[in-house]
């Protein structure tokens, strides 16, 4: 047990010094797609050094035991983190509950009732049956363009790439931003989100019409994952039509 409070105090430790130091972007992590290995401000990103800290490797491998440790070590670190930032405020922890309670009963509608949530979730749990169906009618593509060493191998593992990454954040984005978004509050975390989610949206739509250039004879299933992308995109700016003017820390600053 005392191991357990010495490296929760440690990575408490360790993220205070992380996150003082002036090359580090307050909020980065916030309104990003979560790719951190093709992102140029990672080094910048307070979560992206706490995840390096905490991974656990041996042999090249992560320890599931590790992992879940690790896991529990992180949450262990945002309550006393929390519990600390409430101190030094002056925070009453039942203030904080009847703030709770008002902001609950100013969403009128459940997030998950809105026609973009509903349209995005459709979309990941079809592209997940989809992939599970034609992974080896992919791979086979894939290993045919590398073989015949085809210009088109790269850009074919890479649409696939950000599909198949992009597949669960196109939902989990899209309700991100219909969850801090009241009835009458477009409040700036909730465009921000859903700038995340359209540039997201975005970037699949690009890849599916690479997919569609290379395997034409997919055309029905690029069409209808297209089309469900769009009305998805026509939802969100509907709700959050300026969603696209929010500056997101970092990324788009000068």
């Amino acid at each position: 047990m005392e191991d357990k409070h010495k490296k929760i105090e440690d990575a408490a430790n360790f993220l205070k010094q992380i996150a003082s130091h002036p090359d580090i972007i307050p909020g980065i992590h916030n309104y990003c797609d979560r790719w951190c290995e093709r992102c140029p401000l990672a080094n910048r990103c307070t979560v992206f050094h706490m995840e390096n800290r905490m991974r656990n490797f041996e042999t090249g491998s992560e320890q599931p035991e590790s992992t879940w440790d690790d896991v529990s070590t992180m949450l262990s670190v945002a309550a006393k983190l929390l519990n600390e930032q409430i101190e030094e405020m002056g925070i009453d922890v039942d203030e904080l509950d009847s703030m709770a309670k008002n902001v609950e009963h100013k969403l009128k509608n459940n997030p998950k009732e809105a026609k973009a949530v509903k349209l995005a979730n459709e979309y990941s749990s079809n592209l997940a049956e989809w992939i599970k169906l034609n992974r080896d009618k992919v791979l086979e593509k894939h290993l045919l363009l590398d073989d015949i060493k085809s210009p088109q191998s790269g850009s074919f593992t890479d649409a696939f790439e950000v599909i198949n990454y992009y597949m669960i954040l196109v939902s989990s984005k899209t309700y991100r931003a219909f969850l801090h978004s009241a009835d009458d509050d477009l409040s700036d975390d909730s465009r921000g989100s859903a700038k995340v989610a359209l540039i997201i949206i975005d970037r699949s739509i690009a890849s599916w019409v690479k997919v569609f250039d290379i395997i034409p004879e997919l055309e029905d299933n690029v069409l209808q994952f297209l089309a469900l992308l769009s009305k998805i995109k026509k939802e969100i700016l509907r709700r959050f039509p300026n969603a696209m003017e929010f500056v997101r820390p970092g990324f788009d600053e000068l």
